[in-house]
């Protein structure tokens, strides 16, 4: 996994509101699960955080399964979690589809090799979505043991977003294209394989909000301009960055929940400090609705440059969504020019240790 700073938010790559979908799992599993609990627990794939909730358990009876319930897109990703009389537990990661999902668990091997505690040979059957979930699945598994001097996940990324260049004629690739770049800081490779889709793929209700979204990425690569935006003040005044023409400046996407984000804000405030001389400006966003805790953080951190937000919570935020920011902290440095000449994640500098030479070639 990528280190904590980019683990702290995420923000929807789809604006797009679908609404409820009706889905359904008919299961068949072993006989051994007869009378006990089957737990169905379906996740947000922006955040991880778990959706499930008590009304998606059945009991196994014969063999066999049913639960109904609802889901907000298309697709969405479950885990299918069971416990035997045993106290053994069993669980599967499937791709849910907003229609009847046939599970079949045929066979149990609870000492199977990566398959421990799961069901093994089990599944959605006849599931296009879950074939090519499986076959990224296969990647993640081939390359966990390869000895590798380049980051793992980073190379686990890179070689599932390329076998899905495989199925460019399927719509749910754009989901799963979603679910594995949207925690990626350079986006450059889901672009090309998003690029990859068959027109209709791309024009297709997940490609239409992802294309923007890459839209909103390219937007905001080195050596563009920085898009424009006004926003209020800590002291209630509004504050557009267009003010700052000819000043070289840089732009933070925070939080005050965020412990990262206090780690590197440590190293930007001396960094401002001995620049401020120059001319050095930081705009500030707190990516927080919380206006009392927001100043006091100000308060206590000493921080005197401009502080901004929009006084509403992360998934609210206009201007993080204009700025393509999936992850706080983020940080932009803006040059006399007004074009960006760092984006952190985008040039994978994960701990933001090339501020202070991007901070000098701007000014």
């Amino acid at each position: 996994m990528k280190p904590l700073i980019f683990n702290c938010l995420a923000i929807l790559c789809f604006g797009h509101v679908y609404g409820q979908q009706n889905f359904t799992v008919t299961g068949k599993v072993p006989q051994s699960l007869n009378g006990q609990k089957v737990e169905l627990v379906l996740f947000d794939v922006s955040s991880g955080v778990s959706l499930g909730s008590d009304a998606n358990v059945a009991i196994v009876s014969n063999g066999s399964f049913t639960i109904k319930g609802t889901m907000s897109k298309p697709y969405t990703v479950a885990d299918i979690l069971a416990t035997d009389k045993k106290g053994n537990r069993w669980s599967v990661n499937v791709v849910l589809e907003a229609k009847e999902n046939q599970f079949v668990a045929q066979e149990v091997y609870p000492n199977e090799k990566h398959f421990n505690n799961k069901f093994s040979k089990a599944g959605i059957v006849n599931s296009r979505p879950n074939y090519i979930h499986q076959q990224l699945d296969s990647v993640e598994l081939a390359l966990q043991d390869r000895n590798t001097k380049d980051n793992k996940q980073q190379l686990i990324q890179k070689e599932q977003l390329t076998l899905l260049m495989n199925y460019p004629n399927d719509d749910c690739s754009v989901f799963e294209l979603d679910r594995i770049s949207r925690h990626m800081g350079n986006k450059d490779l889901a672009l090309k394989v998003f690029n990859s889709f068959s027109p209709s793929v791309k024009s297709s209700f997940l490609g239409k909000p992802f294309a923007a979204a890459m839209d909103k990425y390219s937007s905001t690569k080195v050596g563009m301009p920085a898009p424009l935006f006004s926003v209020a003040t800590d002291k209630g005044k509004t504050f557009t960055n267009s003010s700052l023409k000819g000043s070289a400046y840089v732009i933070v996407f925070s939080a005050t929940w965020c412990v990262p984000c206090q780690i590197v804000q440590k190293k930007m405030l001396v960094l401002y400090h001995k620049y401020r001389p120059q001319g050095l400006k930081v705009v500030y966003f707190n990516l927080d609705g919380n206006a009392v805790k927001w100043k006091k953080h100000i308060r206590e951190n000493k921080l005197d440059w401009i502080n901004v937000s929009e006084g509403v919570n992360w998934q609210d935020s206009k201007i993080a969504s204009q700025y393509a920011v999936n992850a706080v902290p983020v940080y932009l440095i803006v040059d006399k020019q007004g074009k960006i000449i760092y984006n952190g994640p985008e040039m994978n500098d994960v701990y933001y240790n090339n501020l202070e030479e991007y901070i000098s070639k701007g000014l």
